[in-house]
């Protein structure tokens, strides 16, 4: 990489970062839309960053300020959607209380804030539920999910076939197995990550295409099903394979026609068939016990969570806390790198105590009877698979991923919350428009 000269840096960064501002300003949509697709994409790993600040906290920063303006000026709101944006904020700021004083550490392993990430996506949810005004502008943030998708498949396939992507390099096929875990990923995103992201978008593709619109776009996004699915099974992932058939079976369960039940039938019988044999191979050692696979690990994971649980049953270890004591939890003879016990669950209610999972869990169910509510007001006989059904199978192959993969920070669940919360404060806003002039009618 060549050296660029500090000064011309800088202004390259206040040419861009200049009109980023200006398109905040004038499109506050069009500059959160960019946010999104910097936080699925995960472009941070691409980009150089200044100390702790990186990309996507530069963008944060200036939507900020271009959302003050414009708040000042009248031309954006800044509300909260009740009861779900109290108990979420309530959630992290148990989670800080935590950390201040029972870990008595705000950084992680590696001497980050452990609330860098929950910042920036509670700065996305708020950003998502005030600035959307419209339907449609829910919908362009759907858009903006499939595009990420597309994305997605594309950085990760190429370096799959071309490039030679395998998660681990030069893996020792004597301890990784005989396939030495060659997986589809990119830069910055393990495969794991990767693919449940991909079965999250998945839905957001199959709705365009049932949906009445833009052929070109229907086109492209079941191309972009095919792309997404492949791209799944050339992970190995078990967690992703086991949300890919989740949505599958969700799906099948909100449609209601023959040819769509014998359509997704076929082509998961397709994919069963033509998966590679790396995928069954990795998916049959998870009950191997002769096999030196990541499920063992895990298991020694769970028992460890589940030894501080027990260890502090009221209070937790403290937040944070999980990878600083793994060794001194961990079975006599255990060795892992510092890690969170891959299951959300557990990793909450051993760092945080029952208090925390009680508020993470009831989150998730209000936000669940949110959409089903949603749902029933907005669907017709004629639109079997509305938004609201997306996001539903959204938070379930959220929930599911959960169970075996340290999701805590994963964006997914926060894309879910942002949009939803929009779309019940527009609908809200829409139920009290429909009422005063049903009142009127009335009156007259």
């Amino acid at each position: 990489m060549p050296n660029i000269p500090l000064i011309e840096i800088i202004v390259i960064a206040m040419i861009f970062g200049g009109t980023f501002f200006w398109i905040s300003i004038k499109n506050p949509i069009m500059a959160v839309s960019f946010f999104v697709v910097f936080c699925i994409t995960r472009v941070d790993q691409f980009l150089p960053s200044l100390g702790p600040l990186s990309p996507s906290i530069l963008i944060e920063l200036i939507i900020v300020c271009s959302w003050f303006i414009n708040y000042l000026t009248g031309r954006v709101s800044f509300k909260f959607v009740f009861p779900e944006t109290y108990i979420i904020i309530g959630f992290w700021l148990l989670c800080l209380l935590s950390a201040i004083f029972v870990s008595h550490n705000l950084y992680d392993t590696k001497d980050v804030s452990l609330f860098k990430t929950p910042i920036l996506y509670l700065f996305l949810v708020f950003a998502i539920m005030n600035f959307v005004q419209t339907r449609e502008d829910i919908e362009l943030f759907a858009k903006v999910i499939v595009l990420c998708g597309l994305i997605l498949c594309f950085l990760s396939l190429s370096r799959y076939f071309f490039f030679g992507g395998s998660w681990i390099e030069n893996a020792d096929p004597m301890v990784m197995g005989e396939y030495a875990y060659y997986r589809s990923n990119m830069k910055g995103i393990q495969p794991d990550a990767m693919a449940i992201t991909l079965a999250f978008i998945i839905p957001f593709m199959l709705y365009f295409v049932l949906k009445e619109g833009s052929t070109k776009f229907k086109t492209l996004c079941t191309g972009g099903i095919f792309l997404s699915t492949l791209t799944i099974i050339l992970t190995f992932s078990r967690t992703g394979f086991l949300a890919l058939s989740l949505a599958g079976f969700m799906i099948l369960q909100k449609l209601k026609k023959a040819r769509y039940w014998f359509a997704i039938l076929a082509f998961f019988i397709i994919l069963v068939v033509a998966a590679p044999k790396a995928l069954w191979y990795r998916i049959g050692s998870t009950f191997d016990k002769s096999m030196v696979e990541s499920s063992e690990n895990r298991i020694y994971l769970y028992a460890t969570a589940i030894k501080m649980i027990k260890d502090e049953p009221v209070i937790g270890v403290g937040f944070g806390n999980y990878p600083r004591l793994l060794q001194e939890y961990g079975p006599p003879g255990f060795f892992a790198v510092p890690s969170v016990p891959h299951n959300v669950y557990l990793e909450i209610l051993s760092e945080t105590g029952p208090l925390g999972l009680i508020i993470f869990l009831t989150f998730v169910a209000l936000l669940y009877f949110t959409l089903r509510r949603m749902n029933r007001l907005i669907k017709t006989p004629a639109n079997n698979f509305t938004l609201p059904d997306v996001l539903i199978i959204g938070l379930f192959i959220y929930l599911l991923a959960a169970g075996t993969s340290p999701m805590l920070y994963s964006v997914e669940l926060y894309i879910v919350t942002g949009i939803a919360l929009g779309m019940k404060r527009i609908m809200g806003y829409e139920e009290s428009v429909e009422l005063v002039d049903n009142e009127s009618l009335i009156v007259a």
